[in-house]
């Protein structure tokens, strides 16, 4: 597909929507791939997904230059960097990353191999099937991107405890002798 018909369908899906998400593939060179060029180029922000290893790292910091010349004169918070599959405990921490690639880390995707196999198995959104890390931290980054705060989904015999309270936080009186936290 040509570049220019990725403009026309991206323009025409602006109209449509508020919110336009393009997967494109990690080959970069214009030469080779106009459409990811005319994709990166109209969109408003670029998520750049990564895992936190040292060759997801350096790919990732030899990509920036192209993509900050294809953001021409845009604002430095275009390029938006997401840890995925992302371990606090492992061998690179997100200061490491924010350092190499001179962008913070917008958001963290926790590694919850299990929950996300058994989604893709299952044929089912892991955002729909309760509460997991995965699904909290997807739930957290879509309302990064739009703006609209987002409340993890509750877990365990505490939460719905919890579930008695009022929306002011107080105990609803007939609940007052109740206890979970």
């Amino acid at each position: 597909m040509s570049g220019d018909r990725v403009t026309d369908i991206l323009a025409f899906l602006g109209n449509q929507y508020d919110y336009i998400f393009v997967d494109a593939p990690k080959t970069l060179n214009p030469a080779l791939n106009p459409a990811t060029i005319a994709a990166i180029r109209a969109a408003n922000y670029l998520l750049l997904i990564t895992t936190v290893d040292l060759p997801s790292i350096r790919n990732l910091t030899r990509c920036l230059p192209l993509l900050k010349e294809l953001g021409g004169d845009r604002p430095s918070d275009w390029i938006r960097v997401v840890a995925n599959r992302y371990d606090s405990r492992g061998m690179i921490s997100l200061s490491q990353v924010e350092e190499t690639t001179g962008h913070p880390v917008f958001a963290t995707i926790r590694n919850d191999y299990k929950v996300v196999m058994a989604a893709i198995n299952e044929g089912t959104p892991a955002v729909m099937t309760g509460a997991s890390d995965f699904a909290e931290d997807i739930r957290t980054l879509a309302g990064r991107i739009t703006g609209i705060e987002t409340a993890p989904k509750a877990r365990g015999l505490g939460a719905w405890f919890r579930s008695f309270r009022t929306r002011n936080g107080r105990r609803s009186p007939k609940n007052e002798g109740m206890t979970g936290e």
